[in-house]
This record gives structure tokens, sequence and C-alpha cells, in this order.
């Protein structure tokens, strides 16, 4: 696997995480009556926690799309613009 390869790789998973990312927002923002309704449905009472621990749970998902798909990203753009 060149480092290519692999930096294709990286955009590529970069891409798709930032994708669920974005639906993640969207369920907390746009989507909010129609989710909580339907985790409330599904879960009964800990619906409602599951719903106040969303954000929390993505601002975690965020923190991990930078370590470890934009850092890596970065990091071998600039190793392949040195070369």
């Amino acid at each position: 696997m060149t480092l290519h390869t692999l930096l294709q790789f990286f955009g590529w998973m970069l891409m798709v995480n930032l994708v669920f990312f974005a639906i993640g927002l969207l369920k907390i923002s746009v989507f909010k009556d129609i989710t909580s309704s339907m985790t409330e449905r599904l879960f009964g009472e800990f619906g409602q926690k599951m719903i106040a621990d969303i954000p929390k749970i993505l601002m975690i998902y965020w923190i991990m799309i930078i370590t470890f798909n934009l850092v890596p990203y970065i990091a071998l753009q600039i190793l392949l613009s040195v070369n």
C-alpha cells in the first residue's frame, strides 16, 4: 500500500464519518421532534435520558473524527507534499 493510497483511504474515511456526523446533527436539531418521539416509543422513559446524552455522544464522535481521521490525513498530506 503506497502513501498515496493511504491518503485516499483516510480522505474517504473522513468524508464518510463527516456525513454520519452531519446526519447525527440533523437528528438532534432539524428532526428533534421525530427523533424524540421515536426514541420514547422504542425505549420508554429511558428515551429521555438517551435524548439528553446525544450531544455528548456527538462531541465524543467529533473528537474521534479529528483524532483518527483528520490528523492522519493532514499528516499524510504534509508528508507527500514534502517529497
